[in-house]
């Protein structure tokens, strides 16, 4: 099972990069793929990058092929309760400055911050839910994180 599960959500008005990243770093296949979504991330002109992890991160040699491919700021909310985790954002903001890290009952705060709109946010949380199921074990910051948006229809797991 993944390590670390991405897509690009999108609507009319807005993309955003969702990564679901279990608590080791992802395999470099992985992180070819996550990369791989940016340029049809950047063909969107509201870009954005929405990260939830149990504690893996990128390597340093992952990290250096994110800022070769990301050319440029792109926002990022990072949400975790992991102290590892907010150095390697520390990191990355040195070549991406518009990132943050939250914890996970700050989850509406990261959404603001990427200006997610509140009708957008069922939709979002959705294909969260999607990039878990790809994960074993499942994310255990999603469903903290889910269950601060007043969602608890979005919290069961499949059984």
């Amino acid at each position: 099972m993944a390590k670390l599960a991405s897509v690009v959500w999108q609507d009319a008005t807005t993309a955003l990069l969702l990564g679901v990243h279990g608590a080791q770093a992802p395999t470099d296949e992985e992180w070819d793929r996550y990369c791989g979504w940016i340029p049809e991330l950047f063909a969107h002109p509201n870009p954005g990058c929405l990260v939830l992890t149990d504690g893996g991160a990128p390597t340093g040699a992952q990290r250096e092929q994110l800022r070769r491919r990301l050319g440029r700021a792109c926002w990022t909310a990072v949400i975790t309760d992991k102290a590892l985790v907010r150095g390697v954002v520390t990191a990355i903001r040195w070549f991406n400055p518009t990132l943050c890290a939250f914890a996970p009952w700050e989850v509406r705060e990261a959404l603001k911050f990427l200006n997610v709109l509140p009708e957008q946010i069922h939709s979002i949380c959705l294909s969260l839910r999607a990039l878990d199921q790809q994960l074993e074990p499942r994310s255990r910051v999603l469903p903290e994180a889910l269950l601060q948006l007043d969602a608890p229809d979005l919290t069961e797991r499949a059984q």
